[in-house]
């Protein structure tokens, strides 16, 4: 009898330790850990809703990032439709600036979008964590840690964090580890008894 051929499991993307602080994380903003799995999608993590209509003041916006530490960015809708998202660095990056409150306090938030320029990640609330964290890595370095915004259904969108997207992927890597181990060792043994059952055969 041929011995059993091990699995083959690429884990070159686990980049990512679960720390006791990643787990508490992964429970704020979605699934406990030992729950998500290789078919986990965006849609069983924990998304933020927060959005506003492109007419709103800046300060509007502002205030809101001041009450709220944890708003990752925020949806655009025009007239209640998607029309992008403004995150939190970006932002707070065009305010720093030199008259940035002048500028955009008073005027609406349509107004910094057309000046951010930004190209968002939309991914379906049925896009694999796997996938929508490759596709998020894939990004240009400046966009990398950006929020991805999550169609739910049809024009409805929830924001997530990318470093609660990246630990939910890590969970997984790690989930898939453990499994891969597992059925290593039943493999092994299974083998083991292989040899054992061909030496007696032969003797």
């Amino acid at each position: 009898m041929a011995p059993l051929k091990r699995p083959s499991v690429e884990l070159s993307r686990v980049f990512m330790s679960q720390s006791p602080d990643d787990r508490s994380i992964l429970a704020q903003f979605g699934k406990r850990a030992e729950d998500l799995g290789i078919d986990s999608t965006l849609q069983e993590l924990k998304l933020v809703d927060f959005s506003l209509e492109v007419s709103t003041p800046g300060q509007i916006l502002g205030q809101a990032f001041d009450n709220s530490s944890e708003l990752p960015g925020v949806i655009l809708l025009d007239r209640d439709r998607f029309a992008g998202m403004i995150s939190r660095r970006q932002f707070l990056e065009r305010m720093s600036r030199p008259y940035g409150v002048e500028l955009f306090s008073r005027r609406s938030i349509q107004c910094l979008y057309d000046f951010i320029q930004a190209d968002p990640l939309v991914c379906s609330g049925d896009t694999l964590i796997l996938t929508a964290a490759l596709k998020s890595l894939e990004r240009s370095p400046e966009a990398l840690y950006e929020p991805i915004v999550v169609e739910i259904a049809p024009q409805v969108y929830r924001l997530l964090g990318a470093y609660q997207l990246l630990v939910a992927q890590s969970c997984i890597h790690q989930y898939t580890a453990k499994l891969l181990g597992k059925r290593t060792r039943q493999l092994d043994r299974a083998n083991a008894e292989i040899t054992h059952l061909n030496h007696r055969l032969q003797a």
